[in-house]
């Protein structure tokens, strides 16, 4: 169903680094404790049936929960418990943050919410059906929908709270003014680092850099440009590509640098300092993002954490959570498996068939010789 993989349940908390966790002799019907505050066994496979049901429906096999995750230790269905876990902790967390400063949700947002997506569908008893289907239920819909909204609330309050003065940003400026330039600058993209040194050697003895940039950069534009990228914001390139920038002076040619493309070797042609006014409000904006990022991360590393669930162990999941119909992979695999069976029963109903005639045809040699 579209409407539930628009956000995926991980987006319901921040993916960030957890705090320190232990283990402990399992409360009945709790998983893990947050600060003391209980994360029950029946919230948790309500998560973890709608996280595992998203993966089959995605992957259209249930052969996907078999195998192994990327690292290579856990199973997907494994590391799906753990991921659930760790998101249901995560909120927990900001949960208990936001009550502090009296952060909430409000009901009648999330009730007209339900109300747009059941007209959608045709109605309560459609949206009702259209989640059994997929393992779902309107009260885990209903808790998801609060999830997001609380987080969005959440985010919208701290902001307030962690905004930076007019003084902070220009102090922060003032430390980071060679980070905030617009340049004019060309540059060779290769795949590996020993052909961007042997470039550099060339460059160092004279070569013409525009020539070379046409014939060996792997920059599709290049062959055109000669490697010219015109001018350019700090924030338009990848972080590592304005940090080289950031320690060139106008006419120097950079060393070897790695970025998530290649390695690049850089021809700075001009540069120039950004003012504060020019960007006062981005900056703004960023240190916002910086101080809700430490400000999240200390919650979380202050956070005492005690969990009990062993993902290894098969967990049952309840009837109302499980999927209703078939991926599409698995029924193809059946429809494949009957066609196979047809085919053999075909191949042995073919070779009886060869067997009796061959019994018929010796009988009748029999029957001529017994004539004789």
């Amino acid at each position: 169903m579209k409407f539930l993989n628009k956000k995926s349940l991980t987006a319901l908390a921040l993916t960030l680094v957890m705090g320190l966790t232990g283990c402990g002799k399992a409360p009945e019907g709790v998983v893990a404790t947050v600060n003391d505050e209980n994360i029950s066994e029946e919230k948790f496979v309500m998560q973890y049936a709608a996280q595992r049901n998203q993966y089959v429906l995605m992957a259209g096999t249930n052969d996907i929960l078999e195998e192994m995750s990327h690292d290579g230790n856990k199973t997907i269905d494994e590391t799906i418990k753990e991921y659930t876990l760790k998101n249901l902790e995560q909120m927990e967390i900001l949960k208990q943050d936001a009550a502090k400063s009296n952060i909430t949700v409000d009901q009648s947002v999330v009730d007209k919410q339900i109300e747009e997506v059941q007209t959608k569908l045709g109605g309560e008893e459609a949206f009702r059906e259209q989640l059994s289907k997929i393992g779902s239920s309107p009260e885990f819909y209903k808790s998801y929908l609060e999830d997001i909204n609380l987080m969005d609330n959440y985010y919208k309050g701290k902001v307030k709270e962690l905004e930076p003065s007019e003084e902070d940003i220009k102090k922060y400026y003032e430390e980071h003014k060679n980070e905030f330039f617009t340049a004019k600058a060309s540059h060779i993209l290769v795949e590996d680092e020993k052909t961007a040194k042997e470039i550099k050697k060339e460059l160092d003895k004279g070569a013409n850099f525009e020539k070379l940039a046409k014939e060996k950069s792997i920059e599709p534009a290049a062959k055109e440009s000669g490697g010219n990228l015109g001018e350019f914001p700090n924030d338009a390139m990848d972080k590592d590509f304005s940090t080289a920038i950031a320690n060139m002076k106008a006419g120097e040619i950079s060393d070897p640098v790695k970025t998530q493309y290649g390695y690049h070797i850089i021809k700075l042609d001009e540069k120039k300092e950004r003012t504060f006014d020019e960007i006062k409000d981005s900056l703004k904006e960023e240190l916002i993002k910086n101080n809700f990022t430490e400000y999240i991360e200390k919650l979380q590393n202050d956070a005492k954490i005690k969990e009990y669930l062993d993902y290894k162990k098969e967990i049952e999941i309840p009837e109302e959570y499980k999927l209703k119909e078939l991926p599409e992979l698995d029924k193809q695999k059946a429809e494949e498996a009957k066609k196979e069976e047809g085919k053999e029963e075909t191949k042995d109903s073919k070779e009886e068939a060869k067997d009796d005639k061959k019994e018929e045809s010796k009988d009748k040699k029999e029957d001529k010789k017994t004539e004789k």
